[in-house]
C-alpha cells in the first residue's frame, strides 16, 4: 500500500456500502462508538479515510473470529 492508498476518501454512502450497515447506524457509531472520525471537506460534506473504514471492518471480523 502506498501513500495515495492511505489518503483515499469515501463518502458516508460509500462507507455504508463497504460496511453493509445503514448510514443511520454509521452515524451512531461515529458519534457514540468506534467508527473512524470524519474529515470535513466543506460545509455539510464529510468523508472518511477508506483505510480507516477498512481497518474498522477488519477489526469487526477479527472480534467475531476470536469469539
Amino acid at each position: 500500500m502506498n501513500d495515495s492508498d492511505n489518503l483515499e476518501i469515501v463518502s458516508l454512502n460509500q462507507a455504508d456500502r463497504l460496511n453493509r450497515l445503514s448510514w443511520i447506524f454509521l452515524n451512531y457509531l461515529r458519534t457514540e462508538g468506534p467508527f473512524p472520525a470524519t474529515i470535513s471537506m466543506a460545509e455539510g460534506r464529510i468523508v472518511f479515510l477508506k483505510s480507516e473504514v477498512l481497518e474498522f471492518i477488519r477489526g469487526s471480523v477479527a472480534m467475531r473470529v476470536a469469539a
